[in-house]
């Protein structure tokens, strides 16, 4: 499941630009915490695609 930015459907409104922001932070701490523990358990190859998807959109 690929997941969409929060309230896309909304467009560029000023009012949801932080929550916006906010709302993507926690995801890709939610991503972060997920591929740790599933390192941590030894299904490392598991946790590839889940952090691919994010690096995609903000490389080094």
């Amino acid at each position: 499941m690929v997941a969409r930015p929060a309230f896309t459907d909304f467009g560029d409104e000023r009012g949801l630009r932080s929550p916006r922001a906010r709302l993507t932070e926690l995801r890709l701490h939610a991503v972060e915490a997920r591929a740790e523990a599933l390192i941590a358990l030894g299904r490392a190859a598991e946790a590839v695609p889940d952090l691919e998807r994010p690096c995609g959109g903000a490389p080094l």
